[in-house]
């Protein structure tokens, strides 16, 4: 998801690395339970739908 928001936005970027967040949600999966994993989880979901509103605004605009 976020790698697919990198090929729109080219190079520049304002959150982490694609690559960094999934060997953190791979780090986070090693427990139980983690508040790291509940984290990156929400950090994703938000960042998705923030992606596809400014890609809606731009596609309008």
């Amino acid at each position: 998801m976020l790698s697919r928001e990198k090929e729109f936005r080219g190079k520049e970027t304002d959150f982490y690395d694609a690559e960094k967040l999934e060997n953190m949600v791979d780090k986070a999966r090693e427990y139980e339970y983690n508040p790291l994993r509940e984290l990156v989880t929400l950090y994703l979901f938000l960042k998705d739908i923030e992606v596809r509103n400014r890609l809606e605004r731009e596609h309008y605009s």
